[in-house]
């Protein structure tokens, strides 16, 4: 199977992974040349070997890219990891509000503790949108940042980023998590300008469980 070239193009890395690699830590030194080992280079560790991430577990998440006065709308959490931690980083948890595909009951059927974390997001504020059109999000309001993390490989992307700035205040960005480069061409496409990308460091939120963390966070 051919892996994808990086998308090298506006990468940045944050100071902390940058300092933790040149203090010779594996994992973050992987994050930032994770497609460049040559045959005599150290193996790749586990991200939770990576100090910082043991340091940060009984401390609060941090996300270098938002505020927490920022109203955020999160595309397709399947599990609801991510919301579950936004919603204690942001001011209000009223800022938050989800969108996915799915119904409830498709939902619920993947977790037996999935009705119960639903109710409590709810409850706790957090607006919750099922059988949402990820091509009409602008309907659901305008926001600081749009978040669709983990995209699924063969994901049609089209509807999403031609209709995704409606749902963008003046100055708000879209932010996808992935390490499939073409999304950069998708969105370029439909008119929205790659801004920059991060490279993804788990350890600034140990407790997001995610599919894999060898990626960056493309913003537009």
């Amino acid at each position: 199977m051919t892996t994808e070239a990086r998308n090298l193009e506006r990468l940045h890395v944050s100071t902390k992974t940058l300092e933790c690699a040149r203090n010779k830590c594996v994992p973050c030194g992987y994050k930032i040349v994770v497609h460049a080992r040559d045959a005599d280079a150290m193996l790749n560790q586990r991200p939770e070997l990576c100090p910082r991430f043991k340091a940060a577990i009984d401390t609060s998440p941090v996300f270098p890219l938002l505020e927490p006065q920022m109203k955020v709308l999160v595309v397709h959490d399947g599990g609801f990891a991510l919301t579950s931690l936004l919603k204690g980083y942001l001011n209000e948890t009223h800022q938050l509000v989800v969108a996915t595909a799915e119904t409830k009951a498709q939902i619920v059927k993947k977790s037996p503790d999935m009705a119960k974390r639903i109710k409590k997001l709810e409850n706790q504020g957090v607006r919750v949108h099922f059988e949402a059109d990820t091509g009409a999000l602008g309907a659901l309001g305008q926001f600081d940042r749009v978040i669709w993390n983990f995209v699924e490989s063969g994901t049609s992307l089209d509807s999403f980023f031609a209709s995704v700035s409606a749902a963008l205040t003046s100055d708000g960005q879209v932010h996808m998590t992935t390490k499939t480069p073409a999304v950069v061409a998708a969105a370029t496409a439909h008119g929205l300008a790659h801004v920059r990308s991060l490279v993804f460091d788990r350890s600034f939120c140990p407790s997001y469980k995610v599919p894999y963390s060898d990626c960056d966070t493309v913003v537009f």
